[in-house]
């Protein structure tokens, strides 16, 4: 039997879309906010002051940018061609993270020239592409210096190669920006600031050249190298001009604040230096690249230089075949005033990839070792972790615990609601000898929670009553086996809900994690979720900590209460919406944790993973990991039930004790010692155990 909560086509697509439309609403408010803001640029000065305050909260939206450091730039080869000589170049962008790329010098030319930095697009070849390849040497016979640059992910530069096989274990490009951006937001970075960093230093080492005019350096760069080119220029002001095609990217585009409202106020940091971009006529992405032109264009009108920002349409697909490049050119042309420069690219044969590669084995990890994506936002990890020193007394404890919740309050950016839960019945049923009830209440205006409430056919007195909440929603048929009936068959009054953006409400079903090598896109909408509800001031993980809090205001409501305080029983990432709810609110007296990762830091500290969703928390490490939240729980009851790593492997209770060591301190000064408890589960029968017991200890403690 199914147990749907809303019925026909209309109510299922309310449910699935509505936090989509809350945050849009949400969204729509900071959009004319930032419109007025915009309006009010009269002149060069504002833009100037209102670039000058953007720019000093860089680090916000990219992570923190590291110190520079010595390039250790050297020349592994080169390549003598007619007109044009390509050096391989490999430098450090940081301490041992190694820079693989092309420097295409143009023969018999009166020097300095322009310098033009290429960043690859998404293609497993990156600088070795044919079309970065004929960028490099066009520009080049064009009368320019271009340095074409592997990103991270590509080219050379694989985080994910198989030491012994030499393959790569995740797929390079998006899969790799994916896989190796996610964590990094935990611990308050981003591929993109990486990204950009990597482009900073290809400045610095442009600049290097003797070679290079200064004053005339240009980016140029097609999909999420357009991406990049943009973002290099609004973070690098030596950046003269850029020509970007195509551009785009999901995690070139993620950042620490959001997404789309996070570009409104970095693109138009390149005003009012040229910008160009061209789009393929056939590539169907007119409207969308507009869009780009249509943010900056304002900061060129209060400049007066409205002629320095072009959008162009050429011939074409999404690529950076000949139309984009001869497009880029003329560009560069007109403002690096190169007399005689025409648009038209010369002729010329173009070499095979292989060599044009850096490295002996044409991998840096293989060749080099250093540094790695992974390696830093490992190390950072390590370096930004609170060190918790172990209470002495309750007076020490509760200081060094409402120090970690006003922390955890305002990293989460929780909020509370006090708005009517507007309940509504959808109707009773009689299932393995409980009754029932489907129905919705909103968590907060605009959020609908379906939920079930499931009595048993006699509550047992004195019982506690159950919220319980999964990642994978309520239960969507009459499973017996279901925690939520196997609970109610034990006594308890049992409200399983819906959180935002699981069951019903889910904005689409989410494919299974068993390709967790690869990029699935259903996934990524679940997270891009959790990325907008940044760019309006919040996150997913508070709000559906909230939708567990209004859950347990509706059974409050109801006076189901029955003497006792509340539980919460929490699957998979319910388990930390669980333990959240009962850190800021005290009617909850006991969390069961089942199937729950044990520790983001197991995310940062390990390569590969096989979790997902938990990292939209931005710098959450440097303020809490989960252990921390069974601490501020105490001394309520808090059992860890089958708990996982990185992996969804089991871990051991010796090892769960050793990572919350601090909780376990806490239990131990509140004497309450036994109510911190780690307990393997092999099915949810023994989940509902195990739960009961947990509810019978706390029973008896009050």
């Amino acid at each position: 039997m199914k147990l749907n909560v809303f019925h026909g086509k209309k109510e299922r697509e309310k449910g699935s879309r509505a936090l989509d439309r809350f945050l849009a609403a949400a969204e729509a408010v900071r959009d004319r906010e930032l419109d007025a803001e915009v309006a009010r640029l009269k002149s060069p000065g504002d833009v100037r002051r209102w670039q000058a305050r953007i720019r000093a909260r860089i680090e916000d939206i990219f992570g923190a940018l590291p110190k520079r450091a010595p390039l250790h730039a050297r020349t592994v080869g080169k390549i003598e061609l007619a007109r044009v000589t390509i050096e391989k170049v490999i430098f450090e962008s940081q301490p041992r993270y190694y820079v693989t790329a092309n420097l295409y010098i143009p023969k018999n030319l009166s020097l300095p020239a322009p310098g033009i930095l290429v960043p690859c697009g998404h293609d497993p070849l990156a600088k070795g592409l044919r079309e970065y390849h004929k960028a490099g040497l066009g520009l080049a016979l064009k009368g320019y210096i271009s340095l074409v640059f592997d990103p991270t992910g590509q080219g050379e530069r694989s985080e994910c190669i198989d030491p012994e096989t030499g393959r790569d274990l995740v797929k390079m490009c998006v899969c790799q920006h994916h896989w190796t951006g996610k964590p990094c937001c935990l611990t308050g970075m981003t591929l993109a600031g990486y990204r950009v960093w990597d482009g900073v230093r290809c400045v610095d080492y442009l600049l290097s050249r003797r070679e290079v005019d200064a004053r005339r350096i240009g980016v140029m760069g097609n999909s999420g190298g357009g991406a990049m080119t943009l973002l290099i220029t609004a973070a690098d002001e030596r950046v003269a001009a850029c020509s970007a095609s195509h551009p785009g990217g999901s995690m070139e585009n993620t950042y620490l604040r959001g997404q789309r409202l996070v570009d409104r106020i970095l693109y138009p940091l390149i005003a009012p230096r040229p910008c160009h971009i061209s789009v393929g006529r056939a590539s169907g992405e007119e409207a969308a690249h507009r869009r780009k032109v249509d943010i900056m264009m304002p900061f060129y009108r209060a400049c007066g230089r409205t002629e320095r920002l072009a959008f162009e349409i050429v011939p074409g697909i999404h690529d950076l075949k000949r139309s984009k490049r001869e497009a880029a050119y003329a560009w560069f042309n007109r403002w690096f005033a190169m007399k005689g420069g025409t648009r038209k690219e010369p002729r010329f044969k173009a070499l095979a990839p292989e060599m044009l590669l850096c490295t002996k084995t044409g991998h840096v990890q293989t060749s080099l070792g250093g540094e790695t994506m992974f390696s830093l936002n490992k190390a950072r990890a390590a370096r930004i972790a609170p060190r918790r020193r172990m209470p002495r007394n309750i007076r020490e404890l509760e200081q060094g615990r409402a120090a970690i919740l006003a922390k955890v309050e305002k990293r989460i950016s929780l909020e509370r609601v006090s708005s009517p839960l507007k309940a509504l019945s959808a109707g009773t049923s009689r299932l393995h000898g409980v009754s029932v009830e489907r129905l919705v209440f909103e968590s907060e205006p605009g959020i609908p929670i379906a939920a079930l409430l499931v009595t048993p056919g006699k509550v047992v007195r004195g019982r506690q009553v159950i919220i319980h909440v999964s990642d994978a929603g309520k239960p969507r048929t009459s499973d017996p086996r279901a925690l939520p009936f196997a609970l109610a068959r034990r006594g308890h009054r049992v409200l399983s809900i819906d959180a935002r953006d699981t069951g019903e409400t889910s904005i689409c079903e989410a494919k299974g994690s068993a390709e967790w090598r690869g990029y699935e896109p259903s996934l990524w909408r679940h997270e891009c979720l959790a990325i907008r509800s940044l760019g309006v001031g919040r996150t997913l993980l508070a709000m559906r900590a909230l939708d567990v809090i209004r859950g347990v205001d509706f059974v409050e409501e109801k006076g189901f209460f029955s003497g006792q305080p509340a539980a919460v029983v929490g699957e998979g990432k319910g388990g930390i919406w669980a333990l959240l709810a009962a850190a800021f609110d005290e009617r909850i007296g006991a969390v069961a944790a089942v199937g729950t990762l044990a520790s983001w830091r197991m995310l940062a500290d390990n390569r590969y993973y096989n979790q997902f969703e938990h990292f939209w928390v931005p710098g959450a490490l440097e303020d809490f990991d989960i252990p921390d939240l069974a601490a501020l729980v105490a001394p309520r009851a808090v059992e860890f039930i089958g708990a996982v790593d990185h992996m969804g492997r089991p871990v051991p209770d010796g090892k769960m004790r050793r990572l919350f060591g601090y909780a376990v301190g806490a239990y131990r000064v509140l004497f309450a010692r036994g109510e911190l408890d780690f307990r393997s589960a092999a099915s949810a029968a023994s989940a509902a155990h195990e739960i009961a017991r947990l509810l019978r200890r706390a029973r008896a403690e009050r």
